[in-house]
């Protein structure tokens, strides 16, 4: 019993890992769409500041 408990730790702790990974992966693609969103706000607001002035 005592084998297998570290046997099933090993693997949970395995997982744990990959599942961190994946989070970081998750959380660099957030902050990706984030500074993607920014800058799509940003030409939203430039085309609407633009069309404004020249109209």
């Amino acid at each position: 019993m005592c084998a297998y408990s570290t046997i099933s730790g090993k693997f949970y702790a395995i997982c744990g890992k990959f599942y961190a990974i994946r989070g970081i992966f998750y959380a660099i693609r957030g902050i990706f769409y984030a500074i993607r969103g920014k800058f799509c706000a940003i030409r939203v607001n430039f085309a609407l500041c633009f069309a404004l002035y020249t109209a």
